[in-house]
């Protein structure tokens, strides 16, 4: 975790030094952002796996009959674990878009970079929406099918 935390600040580090020198200020917080973003994304993916493994190991000292719950519970804690890295990705196509907005603007290609900017968030809108329903039905008949 915390060799986690200082890539990551050392990465954030280095983009505002960069940017310091191209006088962007703007989009260094936007990146300083991003970087939160990430690490708190990070936060809860380990915050999961910790609280998955502590149900695991209560439920193994516990009961060795009810195995269908724990299925269940690890259905749901791998779709929840899917969700992240897909938000995860997200970010980070994020801020490869931040830094080829960077690179545009110095070649004076703003409105070209803003429409370009405008159509991948709603193509990764659209993404995240399709992947949300997708999962939420699979947890249902995971459900019905438990149940039955």
């Amino acid at each position: 975790m915390m060799l986690l935390m200082m890539m990551m600040m050392m990465v954030v580090v280095v983009v505002v030094m960069m940017m310091m020198r191209m006088m962007m200020m703007v989009v260094v917080v936007v990146v300083v952002v991003m970087m939160m973003m990430m690490l708190l994304l990070l936060m809860m993916v380990m915050m999961m796996m910790i609280i998955i493994m502590m149900m695991m190991r209560r439920r193994r000292r516990t009961r060795r009959t009810t195995t269908k719950t724990t299925k269940t519970t690890m259905m749901m804690m791998m779709m929840m674990m899917m969700m992240m890295m897909m938000m995860m990705m997200m970010m980070m196509m994020m801020m490869m878009m931040m830094m080829m907005m960077m690179m545009m603007m110095m070649m004076m290609m703003m409105m070209m970079m803003m429409m370009m900017m405008m159509m991948m968030m709603m193509m990764m809108m659209m993404m995240m929406m399709m992947m949300m329903t997708v999962m939420l039905n699979v947890v249902f008949k995971c459900s019905k099918l438990m149940i039955k």
